[in-house]
């Protein structure tokens, strides 16, 4: 974990050397136990403040997921994770640590919200937004090594979840 620190600032990155199973993050979120959430192209990682524990599709698990490549998830308020694979979605059940398929049409809505949700996390990347956000974040860290931060999530503790292109900072 590399860290830099300020007056004001403890800063930490964490990629795949420590544990995050790929560097392409899509969504961060926390559960009401404390849980760092992180949807990935290469599956779902849980993190609780000193490792990562990755979760993907496993042959035979009775749930044909597409891929590994989560493009979004929504925390329930049951505790569990709504994800979008490719244009499906899955429930991964946080007490099982298993997904699980959804077929009800009570999802479709649920669907369309994550579809516009990653279609907007895309429209961030183009180079106006990426420069604006990446200028937000220097200014809000006080620091100049921050680039193309493309999602900011502040969890519970009051941490920042700053993510770009190769990892996360926090």
């Amino acid at each position: 974990i590399g860290v830099a620190e300020s007056s004001e600032y403890r800063l930490r990155y964490l990629d795949e050397r420590d544990g995050l199973s790929h560097n392409h993050i899509t969504r961060v979120v926390q559960d009401e136990t404390g849980m760092v959430w992180i949807s990935t192209w290469n599956g779902l990682n849980r993190y609780d403040g000193s490792r990562f524990v990755c979760f993907t599709s496993e042959p035979g698990d009775g749930v044909a997921l597409p891929s590994d490549r989560i493009r979004n998830i929504e925390l329930r308020e049951d505790g569990n994770l709504l994800c979008l694979v490719e244009d499906r979605l899955f429930l991964f059940n946080t007490q099982t640590c298993r997904f699980e398929g959804l077929d009800s049409l009570s999802e479709a809505e649920g669907i369309r919200k994550m579809q516009e949700e990653h279609a907007r996390a895309i429209q961030v990347k183009n180079k106006e937004q990426g420069t604006k956000r990446q200028e937000q974040g220097v200014k809000i860290l006080g620091t100049d090594t921050l680039r193309g931060i493309t999602r900011d999530y502040r969890d519970r503790q009051g941490n920042r979840w700053l993510v770009d292109g190769n990892g996360v900072y926090v």
